[in-house]
């Protein structure tokens, strides 16, 4: 199940507010309109927008994923 642009937006908002993971207006569009968008792919795209290394962030890549994975259920 995909996430709404709508609603990737407002994890994206809530990623800033929570985590400090603000992104550039251009990547949180971008990102948002990425379709089809499943959890993994979401997780990498913010870690990588971010600059980190994506094999050195498994901890904080789960974390996203999972918030991903709620968002689907609300």
């Amino acid at each position: 199940m995909d996430l709404s642009e709508g609603k990737v937006l407002a994890l994206i908002d809530r990623l800033c507010d929570e985590q400090g993971l603000c992104m550039p207006p251009p990547d949180r569009a971008r990102i948002a309109a990425m379709k089809p968008l499943g959890a993994q792919a979401f997780a990498e795209e913010v870690l990588a927008a971010e600059g980190f290394d994506l094999e050195n962030e498994a901890e904080r890549k789960e974390q996203l994923v999972r918030m991903f994975l709620e968002a689907e259920q609300q």
